[in-house]
């Protein structure tokens, strides 16, 4: 199972916060973004229940906004970086 947490540090918690994620692995990657919020970040679960305790840590410090991956219509791939004839 897969999830897709946005994460959004309070003030002066981002370092903490990124150490937070690189620490947990059950995070497969993790993005800085602009916008709202800082990170975007998957997360592998074997279920929902796992939630609460990958998360604890980061409510003190941060907002987060999860959402359950149901499917995928395009799985990950490589762009095609060829050059084209104009």
């Amino acid at each position: 199972m897969e999830a897709i947490v946005r994460i959004k540090p309070r003030s002066r918690q981002m370092h903490i916060v990124e150490q937070l994620i690189l620490n947990e692995p059950r995070f497969t990657a993790c993005d800085r973004v602009t916008g709202e919020d800082c990170f975007v970040a998957p997360l592998a679960l074997v279920s929902v229940a796992e939630l609460d305790d990958i998360l604890m840590p980061l409510h003190e410090r941060a907002e987060t906004h999860t959402s359950i991956v149901k499917s995928s219509i395009l799985p990950t791939r490589m762009p095609d970086l060829s050059p084209r004839d104009l």
